[in-house]
């Protein structure tokens, strides 16, 4: 079975540049470790959360059938969300967007 994330693999890349936009830019290597794969959890489970309500029945047999295919690829799971969710790479940025807005806000109370 594939590694379940591989469609976000870019989430890692943005979650590096929003904390460098806080300007955690210099953490250690243990510190991102540790925290990068948690923001890139909650990005995931929030783009799923904007994603998932648009999917009608036949989006949801198409998503379990990906789910299962070993050989699926990000390509693939960007032509299935683009093909099922009007509106879709607008969501995923609003998301994202979103998402950074939050994180700046808690490395903002942080540095209080």
């Amino acid at each position: 079975m594939p590694d379940k994330n591989q469609q976000f693999d870019f989430l890692h890349d943005y979650i590096m540049q929003a904390l460098s936009a806080c300007g955690y830019d210099n953490l250690s290597e243990e510190l991102k470790a540790e925290y990068v794969p948690q923001f890139v959890a909650h990005a995931e489970t929030r783009i799923g959360a904007a994603l998932l309500p648009h999917l009608k029945e036949a989006g949801a047999k198409e998503m379990t059938d990906l789910l299962k295919n070993d050989k699926v690829t990000p390509e693939d799971w960007t032509s299935f969300w683009a093909k099922n969710v009007p509106n879709y790479q607008e969501t995923v940025q609003k998301t994202l967007a979103d998402f950074a807005v939050e994180l700046k806000q808690v490395f903002a109370d942080i540095k209080k």
